[in-house]
């Protein structure tokens, strides 16, 4: 009777912990997204901590960016819109400015407004001319959040430049909802080139928070 009992206990332990384990993996799923690139597929949180969403109600859509950036909506540089999300303080404090440039920390987040070309995509160099040497290196369609987004992967073509240096990497994310295009980026002083892995997590959590609304 007491063995009967004792294995009766344990079933039901058991059976508690395999529902705890069950529930856990199924509320993760719930509050995480599939992203998938190439061959290569991770789950990635919707909503980070510590990060905040923005709403744009004019060209409809929304993201999220670090909560200690600060919103420029819809700020216009020429033909050029971007709604960007610089670090607080970056322009006031030169300290804090100068120790963002040597840890290579990223400075904003960029949503630029229809620029299905890249126009608007400045490289880290320029050439004498003053004209931008950023060189596309590739082209590929990515699957983020069941939605086709066009990613372009870019080099600092150095020998437009007429001096040595770094030929850094960066890439921009292209959403497309009928004739409205948002290209995602970040800039770190070294445009859209994210040189750590905090930085990658950063840009990957950037680009999945981003979702066309109604």
């Amino acid at each position: 009777m007491k063995n009967t009992t004792q294995k009766g206990n344990v079933a039901v332990i058991l059976l508690i912990i395999i529902v705890l384990v069950a529930g856990g993996w199924y509320l993760y799923n719930q509050n995480s997204v599939k992203v998938n690139s190439g061959n290569t597929e991770t789950l990635v949180q919707q909503t980070p901590s510590g990060w905040v969403t923005y709403t744009d109600v004019k060209y409809k859509f929304k993201l999220a960016y670090p909560n200690n950036y600060k919103i420029n909506e819809a700020n216009s540089d020429g033909a050029c819109v971007a709604v960007v999300a610089w670090m607080e303080g970056y322009f006031e404090n030169d300290v804090l400015r100068q120790n963002s440039l040597k840890n290579n920390a990223i400075i904003d987040f960029n949503a630029i407004i229809n620029d299905p070309e890249d126009k608007c995509v400045a490289a880290h160099y320029s050439s004498p001319a003053g004209s931008g040497i950023k060189k596309l290196i590739e082209s590929k369609e990515i699957i983020v959040n069941g939605n086709k987004v066009l990613q372009r992967n870019y080099i600092d073509d150095l020998a437009a430049t007429g001096v040595e240096g770094k030929a850094f990497e960066f890439s921009t994310f292209r959403f497309q909802k009928g004739d409205t295009f948002v290209t995602l980026l970040i800039n770190n002083g070294i445009t859209s080139d994210p040189g750590t892995v905090d930085n990658v997590e950063a840009l990957n959590l950037f680009v999945n928070s981003f979702e066309f609304i109604n």
